[in-house]
């Protein structure tokens, strides 16, 4: 009962943060579906550079805004949900398994809503099949549970500035090489690239997140 009303008030706090970030993204969003960009691909998902762009990264700046508030939002309270100490055991021993797949409902979930408020304001506010912007939903917020399973690497390691490096060059690496974006945007087994990337990447994450969470009461 008291790991459960920790875990409550951790998730709980900086609510006014957040709402600050909310506010800031919501004039970024307003911005994107008035710039004159194509809307018909989802904000979050990564896109080619226009030909008038100099780099991908220019091209892009509207799905790392996505990326980092995304990252922002979630002020690592899942990562301390996770290292919420038993505080009624008396001798160390690794978590259980349930706490690490709450943690994974918990990011999952999160991500899942982020992606799925921001497709529904495209589906209101882009008139085409929505066919693309659920991929481009999909994509981003599978993006965006990858980097959070980076980045609580580096929390569980106590190198949390390394944790956010990892997922940032990771993140930016294909946005400014144009043969892997173009890569990764291809469909040769009929499922993308991306896909394909994305799911090697999330089970490997998660193997090497739960080996790091089950020496956590050792280290």
């Amino acid at each position: 009962m008291m790991v459960w009303k920790r875990t409550l008030q951790v998730l709980r706090e900086g609510n006014g943060l957040r709402l600050m970030l909310v506010l800031m993204y919501a004039v970024m969003t307003y911005r994107f579906y008035t710039s004159g960009q194509d809307c018909r691909i989802f904000i979050g998902m990564f896109r080619a550079p226009e030909s008038y762009m100099p780099s991908g990264l220019e091209s892009n700046l509207y799905a790392i805004g996505f990326m980092v508030v995304g990252v922002a939002l979630m002020l690592e309270r899942p990562s301390e949900y996770l290292s919420i100490p038993e505080t009624m055991v008396y001798v160390r021993r690794p978590r259980g398994l349930l706490r690490f797949l709450g943690y994974c409902a918990i990011v999952g979930a999160y991500c899942l809503v982020y992606a799925g408020v921001q497709l529904a304001v495209a589906l209101h506010v882009v008139y085409a099949s929505p066919k693309q912007l659920m991929i481009g939903a999909v994509c981003a917020g599978w993006t965006l549970l990858v980097l959070a399973l980076i980045i609580n690497l580096g929390y569980l390691g106590r190198n949390r500035p390394y944790g956010y490096l990892a997922a940032m060059v990771l993140y930016i690496v294909p946005l400014s090489y144009m043969p892997l974006m173009r890569w990764l945007l291809e469909s040769p087994l009929g499922v993308p690239n991306w896909s394909v990337a994305l799911g090697v990447l999330t089970a490997a994450l998660i193997v090497a997140n739960y080996a790091l969470f089950e020496r956590l009461e050792i280290i």
